[in-house]
């Protein structure tokens, strides 16, 4: 059908293609899986544009630099011969004829990007928005922190029983920390949305598929409140099962949380708060498996210089074009680029020494220092010669990831230490 239209198109010009591109609509209306093709006019080419493809949900697709949402069952264009469409932006299926405009709360866009391989479209639910919401993949990896504050204080690995409670309650409660500040701060991410707060180039490790999809209008508010008063309540419930002190610095960290949000556009030193919010997630797990004691701050204190120097000012010198135009006071957007790198490093290199002072076998501790000084120190002295917001983002996803090498380490030596 695809030749037999195009030998009509070459021979009767323009008009005859449209009226074909007319009924082949109105059959992709019916749900039939028609091929269109597309004659450019200037240069005599043809453009398929379409293998059909039924979708099983409402999804955007985007050709042409047109959106279209895809009726459920109907054959969407996912395929091309040739990149370049005419001016009329016509030559798909789908398009304002027999296609129908619905979307899903909680649904993201699903689109067909240069390069993509055809016929597949990526489709962002709202598991995902959920996910991103609550900075699934940040809140995971700071779990480490916990742990690590657990393994030190049970000298080794806790018992089945704090293992598992305490993973679901580390889970629920980094999940509500990250949630609950996307919902306080829901307007004024949405103001740096619209000011070109974009994910960074390459790869974001805060970010799975969208960034605030809560501000970008992804997610019901309704939904997100739901969500982190669910998770508050599995979270608080895991806490006073390990101890009431577990909870009590819960609670505390989550407090810190509405203060750090109000302080937003207040001072930079805000990021004081989240450092100390960070700090009392390891006291939570140290206090989980033992009583309350002195040795838990080397714990506390390295997790909030983590904080600071490892995530917080890294992260506001990449947003700081957005955050400056928005009004948020931070170390970047009130000192400038240079003096943030610069405090970033030292508080780094302050971060990496204090695991030292962690109560861990000498050999474990040789081996810490060493990862961080490749995983934190390096991409922070590049990062502090040349300051940009590309290295930045680089910078925070590799300090990210420490506390994680760091619980590696420190259970592996306390274990071999047992043997």
């Amino acid at each position: 059908m695809a030749d037999f239209a195009q030998a009509i198109a070459v021979a009767t010009g323009i008009g005859k293609t449209r009226t074909l591109q007319g009924l082949a609509e109105q059959l992709s209306s019916a749900g039939v899986p028609v091929p269109a093709t597309v004659l450019d006019s200037r240069q005599g080419k043809s453009v398929e544009r379409q293998v059909a493809r039924p979708f099983r949900s409402a999804e955007e697709v985007v050709v042409g630099g047109r959106r279209r949402w895809a009726k459920s069952g109907a054959a969407v264009v996912a395929s091309r011969r040739q990149s370049r469409l005419p001016a009329s932006g016509t030559g798909h299926l789908g398009g304002r004829r027999g296609v129908r405009s619905q979307r899903s709360i909680g649904d993201s866009p699903a689109r067909v990007v240069p390069g993509q391989r055809a016929g597949k479209v990526r489709s962002h639910g709202l598991a995902a928005s959920l996910f991103d919401l609550s900075r699934g993949r940040q809140a995971l990896l700071s779990i480490a922190g916990a742990g690590l504050a657990a393994v030190l204080a049970a000298r080794g690995m806790p018992s089945v029983r704090v293992t598992v409670i305490g993973l679901i309650a580390a889970w629920a409660g980094y999940f509500v920390a990250f949630s609950l500040n996307d919902v306080l701060d829901r307007r004024t991410d949405a103001e740096s949305l619209r000011a070109g707060k974009a994910r960074p180039e390459g790869f974001d490790i805060d970010t799975a598929f969208s960034r605030h999809p809560l501000a970008a209008g992804k997610l019901n508010l309704s939904i997100a409140v739901a969500w982190v008063a669910g998770l508050t309540l599995i979270a608080a419930a895991g806490c006073l099962l390990l101890s009431p002190l577990c909870l009590l610095f819960f609670l505390l960290g989550a407090g810190l949380d509405f203060v750090y949000s109000a302080l937003r556009t207040t001072t930079w030193l805000k990021t004081v708060v989240t450092g100390v919010m960070v700090g009392c997630g390891g006291a939570a797990g140290w206090v989980a498996v033992a009583p309350l004691s002195r040795g838990v701050l080397p714990v506390f204190a390295y997790l909030a210089l983590w904080e600071i120097g490892g995530r917080n000012l890294a992260n506001d010198l990449s947003d700081v074009t957005s955050d400056s135009s928005v009004g948020v006071r931070t170390v970047a957007t009130t000192f400038g680029m240079r003096t943030a790198a610069r405090a970033n490093l030292a508080v780094g290199v302050a971060m990496v020494a204090s695991v030292a002072l962690l109560q861990m076998p000498l050999v474990a501790v040789v081996a810490a220092l060493a990862c961080g000084l490749w995983l934190v120190v390096r991409p922070g002295v590049a990062l502090a010669r040349r300051p940009s917001t590309a290295l930045a983002a680089a910078y925070f996803n590799h300090a990210s990831v420490y506390p994680v090498a760091v619980l590696f380490i420190a259970l592996t030596g306390l274990t071999i230490e047992r043997l």
